[in-house]
């Protein structure tokens, strides 16, 4: 083996164990300050409000999860176990988001490596990553509520993308019908299709093609669930699957004391929305317009002050701001980054 493909495997095995150790983290973190909003017992016995309960791919794996670490007691086992994760139900959350976590920020250093050349910006892209994730789900400060399916989601939203970008097509067809059972916020897959059209980015004929299939099991799957899963209370006045909140939003927007704990979900909004008057490229323009229009789409159904609602968005986010930092040279005077290929490091 070359010293070259060794140096390559190492700096896998490197990023892997900084990515391991990120989303333990974040895990753990995440489980102490955050708060479960569902019963579980209810989400996995089918019996939890719509439209959760439509939710419906991880109550089987938290089943077994939860089974499992009922068959042993944890804390005898780890000593100095949190008690944030020290009952089975919590244990379950933490591996799930774990997991999911661990996925989402390496498929989306996959993502970086196939839109940007640098070392840097994969690097700097992937930070910006994970600093929204701590500001959407950990330093929130207002409903900071833990849902088994949005780590999940996040995972798959970002699969989805590289796949799009791979344009893996079949592939992409089985994933996003698992992200669509998993969360019906797969739709920002098929805003990303029709913009990578839009743009030009995708072919007019294949990438039409692909947003109505994907549309067909988007609608076909939530009939599904809507035909199946019935004598359940809602939540969701609007069809038993959505409620407006969109002057409730803008309400709140309106209200100065909610600027500081909204400012982690607002600013990165504001800020692409001011680099799109900029007219940035095409390349660019392939995350800026899925992430203003998703925002704008969930903004109108999801409480603002629940950052959760919008973390799908986080990946979108990221690229959006660093096209913004790249328009304005803020990462290139780091001298460690400069003239480095991105196949020098294989994230």
């Amino acid at each position: 083996m070359s010293n070259a493909r060794l140096r390559i495997q190492l700096n896998e095995f490197l990023y892997a164990g900084l990515f391991l150790i990120i989303s333990v983290h974040f895990a753990l973190n995440f489980s102490k300050t955050g708060k479960y909003f569902l019963d579980i017992n209810k989400f996995i016995d089918g019996q939890a409000a719509i439209p959760y309960q439509y939710r419906i791919l991880t109550a089987p794996i938290f089943k077994g999860l939860i089974g499992l670490f009922a068959s042993f007691d944890l804390t005898k086992i780890l000593q100095n176990c949190p008690l944030y994760i020290a009952t089975p139900t919590q244990q379950a959350y933490f591996i799930v988001n774990t997991t999911s976590y661990f996925v989402s920020l390496g498929v989306f250093a996959l993502i970086a490596r196939e839109v940007f050349d640098s070392r840097r910006d994969v690097i700097c892209t992937s930070a910006l990553f994970v600093v929204i994730s701590y500001a959407i789900f950990i330093l929130n400060p207002n409903l900071q509520f833990i849902l088994p399916y949005d780590m999940p989601s996040l995972a798959f939203v970002q699969i989805c993308c590289l796949l799009v970008l791979q344009r893996r097509w079949a592939v992409l067809g089985v994933v996003f019908a698992l992200a669509t059972l998993n969360r019906e916020t797969s739709f920002l897959i098929i805003l990303f299709v029709l913009t990578r059209v839009w743009t030009a980015s995708e072919d007019c004929r294949t990438g039409l093609a692909v947003a109505v299939i994907l549309s067909v099991i988007w609608l076909a799957i939530k009939f599904t669930l809507s035909s199946l899963i019935v004598g359940v209370e809602s939540d969701a006045p609007v069809g038993g699957i959505v409620t407006i909140k969109f002057f409730y939003n803008l309400t709140t927007l309106l209200k100065p004391w909610q600027w500081p704990s909204l400012s982690a979900l607002i600013i990165p909004v504001i800020l692409t929305i001011c680099f799109l008057f900029e007219k940035p490229n095409n390349k660019a323009l392939d995350w800026i317009v899925p992430y203003v229009l998703g925002f704008t789409m969930i903004f109108i159904v999801a409480n603002v002050t629940e950052h959760r609602a919008f973390g799908d968005l986080i990946g979108f986010a990221a690229m959006s701001l660093m096209f913004f930092f790249k328009s304005r040279n803020i990462f290139s005077s780091t001298r460690w980054f400069q003239n480095q290929s991105k196949d020098v490091v294989k994230l």
